[in-house]
């Protein structure tokens, strides 16, 4: 990190965010903004505290596998991809147990099947795609309905967005 960067993360490192809050943004989506900035332990304890919480999917977790090889805790990465490895594999085999009905054809069956097995084999190649340099891309898409904008908001009581 250079020194044009460092004052503005140990400002950032400093600050407090509460799950209280009113409007919170929510824990992974607080980790991916401390991955942005290079702030790697931040990161991985926001995730951390949000794994129980999300529902596990490739996006976020390559992340958090990110920041953790930043971190030089490779045996924590793979722990986490095994873990969801072996969820999906769990999914895989309720889902193929489950018998169809009117509201879940074969068709509908087969397509999450499909689905489940596609992120499985994401999560095998995670860590090597990782390692090999690899930077996941964090997914923003911002709500226009709850979010602040440079032009109005309901928050700002800002005459665009009221009703």
């Amino acid at each position: 990190m250079n020194k044009i960067d460092k004052p503005e993360a140990t400002i950032f490192e400093k600050t407090a965010f509460s799950k209280d809050d009113d409007e919170f943004v929510g824990e992974v989506e607080l980790a991916d903004l401390y991955v942005e900035l290079g702030i790697y332990k931040e990161a991985t304890e926001w995730f951390e505290k949000g794994w129980n919480i999300y529902l596990k999917q490739p996006n976020w977790i390559s992340r958090y596998v990110y920041s953790l090889l930043k971190l030089n805790n490779s045996t924590y990465a793979h722990d986490l991809l095994n873990e969801v490895i072996k969820q999906k594999i769990a999914e895989v085999k309720e889902a193929t147990e489950e018998d169809c009905d009117e509201d879940w054809s074969e068709s509908n069956k087969q397509t999450y099947i499909k689905k489940l097995i596609d992120e499985k084999e994401v999560y095998e190649r995670m860590f090597e795609r990782i390692s090999s340099g690899y930077i996941p891309n964090m997914e923003f898409d911002p709500s226009i309905q709850t979010a602040c904008y440079l032009f109005g908001c309901t928050r700002h009581n800002h005459a665009e967005y009221q009703k």
